[in-house]
């Protein structure tokens, strides 16, 4: 059985077998960047399960054709990308990744602070592997890329009729016109998800006997459709930024997110020091 899920430029839908096992279908249009974009996280997918220490990465297998028994990639398997044509005729790329079990981060009320910590540990492993993908791996031009922001904000800004959401946004343009972000040609740049919100992070609880043991913590990370060669502490200012939402006390998430960040991938003061504008940038830009 198949329903659909949530998707900015894919379809997708969760794919349920008689048996048990569970995937995600992804449908795209057939383009030369979506064509690159699959290359790349295949590549990603498959670098980051096959480093991961742990028997069980918190990341989706990537199903691929032609292996028998749909094996996980290991590369060199595959001619070409699956192609197949929608009800217009138009061609499509088909691929088919593991459904993570897990509950959506957004839908957990109760968070313990050693959720943020468990996410800023996995992004900072994560990041330390990405380390070895080739340097243009993920070039391209995206609106949700930080470092394109202000053009996508100021071409979307006649758009906002709402005299309030506009506010916010002349805000940060005010802000943004002050010279508040000069620091970021000295910003390094890496490959980064892009897009760690509270949807796409998974939480399961422990079953052992002492209420630490039965805390809730991460699991997964999904949905690298995102996912851009940008400023590297922007994967914090994203992350944070859905973290906080709604929170009366935002300062404690965040300084677990960071601070277990920093322990597995260093940040440099810059980066520090760039993370409540690039939080503040990614919130006018969801706006």
């Amino acid at each position: 059985s198949a329903r659909p899920l949530p998707g900015d430029r894919d379809r997708n839908f969760r794919i349920d077998a008689p048996n048990g096992p569970r995937w995600v279908l992804k449908v795209v249009r057939d383009t030369p960047a979506a064509r690159a974009d699959q290359e790349a996280q295949r590549t990603v997918l498959s670098l980051l399960r096959s480093e991961w220490p742990e028997a069980h990465p918190p990341f989706p297998r990537l199903i691929e054709p032609g292996v028998p028994g749909a094996t996980e990639s290991q590369g060199g398997e595959v001619e070409g990308p699956v192609v197949e044509r929608d009800s217009r005729g138009d061609p499509c790329l088909i691929r088919l990744v593991e459904f993570l079990p897990g509950t959506p981060l957004a839908d957990v009320r109760r968070r313990p602070d050693s959720i943020y910590r468990d996410l800023g540990h996995l992004l900072g492993r994560m990041h330390r592997i990405l380390e070895q993908v080739p340097e243009d791996l993920g070039t391209r031009e995206l609106d949700w890329d930080l470092r394109r922001a202000r053009i996508a904000v100021e071409r979307h800004r006649r758009l906002i009729s709402d005299p309030q959401r506009g506010a916010v946004i002349d805000r940060f343009r005010a802000w943004w016109e002050r010279g508040e972000i000069d620091f970021a040609p000295a910003l390094p740049l890496a490959l980064i998800h892009n897009d760690a919100n509270d949807h796409n992070v998974l939480v399961e609880w422990g079953d052992g006997p002492t209420p630490a043991d039965r805390a809730p913590r991460i699991s997964g990370l999904i949905d690298f459709g995102d996912m851009v060669r940008s400023w590297r502490v922007g994967e914090l200012a994203v992350a944070g930024a859905y973290l906080i939402l709604g929170r009366p006390d935002p300062l404690p998430i965040l300084e677990g997110l960071v601070r277990s960040y920093h322990r597995a991938a260093p940040l440099e003061e810059t980066e520090l020091a760039a993370l409540f504008p690039l939080l503040r940038l990614r919130l006018a830009l969801s706006v």
